[in-house]
């Protein structure tokens, strides 16, 4: 799992299509045990069945997508929606500005079907009846009172990476998903890539290679070079930012995907001084008769 940061991002844009599609034409069960909702934010090493994709697109029922958010990642999540037959993007909600969401809804009206409504406030989205699916795309500081707010009025969600800032919260929104009987997913995209379902494969197929002892996987970027320090949700420590749940996320998740949750963590890192945020860091962790 070690690669280079031009090699991931060539591999991302190979597989950003393919992935966003086969994720979001997922259709919510009415009803999902905790311990599967918990399975499908965190794999096992042992891949669950899927669905023939091709299958998948022809028979799964029409499903109308609600947007919690206007940036960057909602716009590249809705473009892909736009290739499934099953999946309708009907709504999108800014946080306080009525003009982006509505701008946004241009940018991604059909003429073949209804223009999306646009709302301008997230509590609108929550209301709308028309939508059965939320995708939440925005800072994830407020993860946790989003995710509540659409679950009590009845929606299903996938959730952008990370789905919270802490083990706690991310308990609270399953336990809740759980008692209202909704879904609830971390949009984890590098889960999904084909790739890795080939490597989960050949993990747990009887002539595989071998127990696996340990997993090392990095992430970086040029953030000063991509971000800009004084406006970015990455450079600020009152909305979350920093190194650990902007990019930490991935190494994480693909040492938890081979090996499972572990059983002791371990990090060490640098943080800016003056913005107080994590900058760079390195995470230890450890699995009963294994090495991470």
């Amino acid at each position: 799992c070690h690669t280079a940061q031009g090699e991931f991002r060539h591999s991302c844009r190979s597989y950003q299509n393919n992935t966003l599609s086969r994720m979001a034409s997922l259709p919510p069960p009415p009803v999902t045990p905790l311990d599967v909702l918990l399975q499908v934010g965190h794999p096992s090493s042992t891949p669950t069945p899927r669905h023939d994709a091709t299958t998948l697109l022809k028979t799964a029922p029409l499903c109308n997508w609600g947007i919690c958010g206007t940036g960057r990642i909602c716009n590249d999540f809705v473009q892909a929606l736009k290739s499934i037959p099953s999946a309708r993007f009907v709504s999108v909600a800014a946080r306080s500005s009525l003009p982006s969401a509505q701008s946004f809804a241009s940018k991604h009206s059909s003429p073949s079907l209804p223009p999306p409504r646009a709302y301008g406030s997230y509590a609108e989205l929550a209301t709308d009846p028309d939508v059965s699916i939320v995708y939440v795309g925005s800072v994830h500081v407020f993860r946790l009172s989003h995710a509540k707010m659409f679950l009590e009025a009845g929606k299903h969600l996938l959730l952008e990476k990370p789905v919270a800032l802490s083990g706690g919260d991310a308990r609270e929104i399953f336990d809740l998903a759980k008692a209202k009987g909704l879904m609830v997913s971390e949009g984890m995209w590098t889960y999904y890539f084909p790739a890795v379902e080939y490597m989960r494969n050949i993990l747990s197929s009887p002539n595989n290679l071998g127990r696996v002892v340990s997993v090392s996987s990095d992430f970086h970027f040029p953030a000063a070079q991509q971000e800009d320090p004084m406006s970015s949700p990455l450079y600020s420590l009152p909305l979350a930012g920093g190194a650990g749940y902007y990019a930490g996320c991935y190494p994480v998740a693909a040492a938890v995907a081979v090996l499972g949750p572990p059983d002791d963590v371990k990090a060490a890192g640098v943080v800016d001084a003056g913005k107080g945020i994590d900058v760079c860091g390195a995470v230890s962790m450890s699995w009963q008769g294994a090495e991470g």
